[in-house]
């Protein structure tokens, strides 16, 4: 067996993964509610003042 290629092909998977799930969570926040994430945001910044 050929460990080194299989460590490589599995480094290449996991990074392939890793970019897609980023890529994923991107997207649903530019869907889901960029509004309500900013209005959040905007209440935990205000709550210590």
């Amino acid at each position: 067996m050929n460990w080194p290629l299989y460590i490589f092909f599995f480094f290449i998977i996991s990074l392939i993964v890793s970019i897609g799930v980023t890529l994923l969570k991107v997207w649903v926040r530019r869907k889901t509610g960029k509004e309500v994430k900013s209005t959040v945001r905007e209440k935990s910044y205000q709550r210590p003042f």
